[in-house]
């Protein structure tokens, strides 16, 4: 260093409560050994975190359609924790295993001389372990430096109306079959799916996922389903389920309100909402219903006897109608919601198959890209000049600077060889450029001769300043932070490089 978007609707909260302590630290985890697959310096990675209930598999569809979308260079790595998916996200071997996972891959891509950036597409619990990941609470490893952007497939920010609910546990009992898509009655993952918001807390032991750090960009996909009803092929109305099937709109959307009750996203969080509408009839409701034995004759909440279309009631649909106007979650309404959700395509099931979704999460991959590698360290690797000064950038993200500081000793200027500040020099990334943070600072003669320090240094560690581009081949340098008082130095000044055009070239100095 040479020294001279938007508000989130809110939903309401279903009781419950835990003895269980929400941790303060991290818990050591024996995470299991998973392959990272194959990488590659120029291409992105890309982790992709599955669900409730579910395995790295769940994901396969995402990683085949990102890895063949036009203009999208990604590598794809699939975290696998199905073993204990049914635990809350904060939870050993959920958050902090993803978390060494992210990392692993972060430094296998560093060594093969990438940026090292990550890039996190997760569906529903998993775009919480994303955020519980960034945090040294909930992960040895935290990954708040080397995340590059995240996107979530229909994440229940502020939980699901099937979370803690008494009636979704009478569902259960019913023993829907391998489909079930909730961790199961009793555990972390069930109970801490509460519905919650600003007003109404989670319940006791259930961490709060943190919020990402505002450098970090969000999208949030979510499914929105619409049932049609119809009579003899004629349209009769729309009942709009308002979510996929199992997270409402508001939750899968409502990253900016998620938090702790007295809290809410910083200022400059960088979120972006897809909504993803779709429709299903409500025969092939009442249809699916029966098949999977959500309803019978006799059975709770039924909203089908038989699978023709003429015999979903009106009355039925009403009772629906009201339990989505009046935030319940009655015996009608979930039955609905279950078989709209094997059987929309935007549902929470199937909206990872769904090509608008799809499209959704590699437009966002693409602008993630764009946007940090416009101020990755690597946009400045290389070397540059400036009049008395020489600066190497590395792409480790060390630097190197030596400058002229005249003579070595100016009390005997006849005599005095000519000393240069030697400085090594720490290089981050910000949303502007990088950042140059002072490491280690020696003294030499032009030839190398170790000299010692003289009485008024201009540059001591912990001194920084920040790079950003002007112009091709040309970088302005300002100091942002000094460790101590100085007598002298300069504010901000220019660097030149490879490219840089003959009238930029001036403010490098002679």
């Amino acid at each position: 260093m040479k020294l001279r978007t938007l508000t989130a609707s809110l939903v309401p909260v279903a009781l419950a409560a835990s003895l269980m302590a929400a941790p303060t630290t991290a818990a050591a985890a024996d995470c299991p050994a998973q392959s990272i697959g194959h990488l590659s310096a120029g291409i992105q990675p890309v982790v992709l975190a599955h669900g409730w209930n579910g395995n790295a598999n769940n994901m396969d569809a995402v990683a085949t359609y990102l890895e063949r979308a036009p203009k999208l260079a990604v590598t794809t790595h699939q975290f696998n924790y199905g073993s204990v998916s049914y635990k809350w996200a904060s939870q050993s071997g959920i958050a902090d295993c993803l978390a060494e996972y992210i990392t692993q891959v972060s430094t296998a891509h560093k060594r093969l001389g990438g940026s090292g950036k990550v890039i996190v597409v997760a569906h529903s619990m998993g775009g919480l372990a994303a955020r519980f990941a960034t945090d040294s609470r909930y992960a040895n490893l935290p990954i708040d430096d080397i995340l590059g952007g995240l996107v979530t497939f229909d994440t229940p920010h502020l939980g699901s109306p099937f979370g803690s609910q008494p009636i979704a546990r009478a569902a259960e009992l019913k023993n829907p079959g391998a489909w079930w898509p909730f961790p199961k009655a009793g555990t972390d993952g069930s109970r801490c799916l509460a519905l919650h918001d600003r007003q109404s807390p989670l319940p006791n032991g259930c961490a709060y996922p943190p919020y990402l750090p505002t450098s970090v960009p969000l999208t949030q996909i979510a499914g929105d389903i619409t049932v049609k009803r119809s009579l003899f092929g004629v349209p009769l109305y729309d009942i709009n389920l308002g979510g996929d099937g199992i997270v409402w709109t508001d939750s899968s959307q409502g990253y900016l309100e998620s938090g702790p009750l007295d809290t809410r996203a910083a200022k400059g969080s960088q979120v972006t909402l897809r909504p993803e509408p779709c429709s299903i009839n409500l025969d092939q409701i009442g249809a699916i219903a029966v098949a999977q034995g959500l309803v019978d004759q006799g059975g709770w909440g039924s909203i089908a006897n038989v699978v023709s279309g003429l015999n979903l009631s009106i009355f039925t649909d009403n009772m629906a109608m009201d339990d989505i106007l009046g935030d319940r979650q009655g015996p009608t309404l979930m039955p609905m919601l279950l078989a709209a959700n094997i059987g929309a395509k935007c549902s929470h099931t199937n909206v990872l198959h769904n090509a608008s979704a799809l499209d959704d999460a590699a437009e966002a991959i693409r602008g993630y890209i764009q946007h940090f590698r416009a101020a990755s360290p690597n946009r400045f690797v290389g070397h540059w000049t400036t009049h008395g000064g020489l600066l190497d950038i590395k792409s480790d993200g060390t630097a190197t600077e030596s400058f002229n500081i005249g003579p070595c000793h100016p009390e005997h200027l006849a005599d005095s060889a000519m000393c240069n500040t030697n400085v090594d020099l720490k290089v981050t990334p910000t949303k502007s450029g990088v950042l140059l943070t002072v490491t280690r600072v020696s003294y030499s003669t032009w030839d190398g001769i170790p000299q010692p320090p003289p009485p008024d240094p201009t540059t001591l560690p912990g001194d920084q300043s920040e790079l950003t581009v002007k112009d091709t081949g040309l970088l302005f340098d300002r100091v942002v932070k000094l460790s101590g008082p100085r007598i002298d130095y300069d504010t901000g000044f220019y660097w030149c490089g490879k490219g840089v055009s003959k009238l930029s070239v001036r403010n490098c100095g002679a």
